[in-house]
């Protein structure tokens, strides 16, 4: 038999633990509903920067490593990167058609559509106006570095 007084106090201990049930649910689905706003990823970035059209204006090459930079006038060739994930090299008028993906926030990998072949490419520097490319080379059995200097064509 439940005492007057012991009833009571059970039924607050009842409505207590509701209270704090109810309270721990909606905590929980506060805490484990809110996702985190995640935005673009590097690779995103990086292609966002690049589609468009730029212009091939200087090449650099560094051989052997560590010596000075040779840069050499280019023209008459441009790179156009394409939002679908092709790329057209264009040079002296003549177009080939690459496919690219960007591999992470400074490379890009790339390789003509039948696939027999695949390169990968260090971006140096990417922006609004400016491209630079880099790719390692060997000439003579002596390793390099080849830079590509574009600007963007409007």
């Amino acid at each position: 038999m439940v005492k007057n007084g012991e009833g009571v106090l059970l039924k607050k201990n009842i409505i207590l633990m509701k209270k704090l049930l109810v309270l721990s649910v909606l905590l929980s689905s506060l805490l484990f509903s809110c996702k985190k706003d995640e935005g673009p990823t590097p690779e995103q970035i990086t292609k966002s920067q690049l589609v468009g059209k730029w212009d091939l204006t200087q090449k650099g090459e560094v051989n052997p490593i560590g010596s000075a930079e040779v840069l050499i006038p280019a023209s008459g060739t441009t790179y156009e990167f394409l939002e679908n994930g092709n790329f057209i090299f264009t040079i002296s008028g003549v177009g080939t058609t690459y496919a690219w993906t960007a591999v992470d926030a400074s490379t890009i990998k790339y390789s003509p559509l039948d696939q027999s072949f695949e390169n990968i490419v260090t971006i140096v520097q990417v922006d609004a106006t400016n491209l630079k490319l880099s790719t390692t080379f060997s000439k003579n059995g002596v390793p390099g570095i080849r830079y590509l200097y574009f600007t963007k064509i409007p």
